[in-house]
């Protein structure tokens, strides 16, 4: 979960990967499945992130795993949102504070409630903006924990965007600084999208550009799908265009081809420079069990039989370069 909120992603998901790939204990594997569903979710793979989000949610269900029954539930909530199931995302979500209130759980979940908020704003659902609001104000109060306070400021921007666009301006930038203060990246492009948005409405499109800018560039190295898409279709309505991705720490590895995800393209390159399966998983932090089932998948996916044979047909599709094949 730490890895997933500070922004590591691709490292989150070799963990959860390495995880799935060995025995594991029903808690280790409901955290595994369901933090590697969510980042699947959130980079748009829906037919990769499903089964591993029900699969953690049963679990979760099972052992009383709160935390984690939320993040399956997140996960399942953004499928649900980005397939146009706006009423069932709604369902969820309603149900997953029900939940909250239940439990009093008040750590792991203010990144969902942010989220959560923001998706029924978008929605114009404003009696569950209120709720979530209500929810966050709770925590807030409860345990000073300097994550809450910025989510309850991201619920109030929310909460004055329609009638108030100026203080909410004011309350989404202030949650967007503080995110970033606590290196919570997506919770911090989240908040830079939704204050764009009032700044729009403001008539402040200078804001609203650098907002839109520094979120698509987030979104652009967490390689989040859904936020990147809605940060290019908000600049596009302000007659922008997006800018090239920024390099750097987090950076998104080279375009995937045939499908192959973002780790199972890093596998094959190392695989190209003639570094066996135990020299890669030294490499990645993962077992070599772990790389095979990649290379296996690649394997399928490419519609090969051999790793020389993945390794060219990469090559000829410009995914790997040429000089990069040892063959």
């Amino acid at each position: 979960m730490v890895l997933f909120t500070r922004g590591e992603w691709d490292r989150s998901a070799a963990v959860c990967e390495d995880v799935l790939a060995s025995p594991a204990q029903p808690h280790a594997r409901g955290a595994a499945a369901g933090m590697l569903g969510l980042v699947y979710a959130m980079r748009g793979a829906a037919r990769q992130a499903r089964p591993h989000l029900l699969e953690s949610h049963l679990i979760a269900t099972r052992i009383e795993l709160v935390p984690m029954e939320l993040f399956s539930s997140w996960g399942l909530c953004v499928l649900e949102s980005s397939a146009g199931s706006s009423a069932d995302a709604a369902d969820r979500a309603r149900r997953m504070l029900a939940r909250l209130a239940r439990t009093q759980e008040r750590h792991f979940s203010v990144l969902i409630l942010q989220w959560i908020t923001a998706f029924f704003a978008e929605q114009g659902m404003a009696a569950d903006v209120r709720a979530c609001a209500a929810a966050l104000a709770a925590m807030a109060e409860a345990t000073g924990q300097p994550a809450a306070l910025a989510a309850l400021a991201h619920a109030r921007g929310e909460s004055l965007l329609a009638d108030e666009p100026r203080t909410a301006l004011r309350e989404l930038r202030s949650a967007a600084e503080k995110f970033a203060e606590l290196e919570l990246p997506y919770a911090t492009a989240q908040s830079q999208l939704r204050a764009a948005a009032a700044a729009a409405q403001a008539g402040d499109q200078a804001a609203a550009l650098d907002l839109l800018y520094q979120a698509h560039d987030t979104a652009g190295r967490l390689g989040a799908h859904f936020l990147l898409t809605a940060c290019a279709a908000a600049l596009s309505e302000l007659g922008a265009r997006p800018r090239g991705r920024a390099a750097g720490r987090g950076a998104r590895r080279p375009r995937t081809a045939a499908g192959l995800t973002v780790r199972e393209l890093e596998i094959m390159l190392l695989v190209a420079q003639g570094n066996t399966s135990r020299q890669i998983g030294e490499t990645l932090f993962i077992s070599p069990r772990t790389v095979e089932m990649h290379v296996q998948g690649s394997l399928l996916k490419l519609g090969c039989r051999t790793r020389a044979e993945a390794i060219g047909r990469l090559a000829e599709l410009g995914t790997l370069p040429a000089e990069a094949t040892t063959r």
